[in-house]
């Protein structure tokens, strides 16, 4: 049992991604994106950023949680990686509030992420509180 704090980041294209204005599913699990994305050239062209994403304005688009099932492996049959590791990181900390999923915009440089300052803010912390 472990009294840190623990941040889990997905990997690449591991967040769900939103419209931040309708709440429309941009990128996750869903049968109509993915038969979109499948069958016709364009299915993934909302997800280009546009040249205001690219220089820091990143209020278009809004990463909401942890995939849930990895949205291009459909032959994995329902295996996914993140449901598991909360699980087990939860098991393994003092408290459960302790595990924070931190789902971030993909699309864009770390730098340019609106996400950034925050983990910025919470290694900060985490390094004050646990010095090496």
């Amino acid at each position: 049992m472990t009294q840190d704090a623990v941040v889990v980041v997905p990997g690449i294209m591991g967040s769900e991604l939103r419209d931040a204005k309708t709440g429309d599913l941009l990128w996750g699990m869903s049968v109509r994106l993915l038969e979109r994305a499948w069958r016709r050239g364009d299915g993934l062209d909302h997800l280009q950023a546009t040249p205001e994403e690219m220089e820091g304005d990143g209020g278009r688009v809004r990463a909401t949680r942890l995939l849930s099932v990895p949205a291009w492996a459909p032959f994995l049959q329902g295996a996914e990686p993140y449901s598991s590791l909360l699980r087990t990181v939860t098991g393994a900390v003092a408290a459960p509030e302790a595990v924070l999923a931190f789902p971030y915009d993909w699309r864009l440089p770390v730098e340019r992420n609106p996400g950034t300052p925050l983990l910025q803010m919470l290694t900060r912390r985490c390094s004050q509180q646990h010095p090496r």
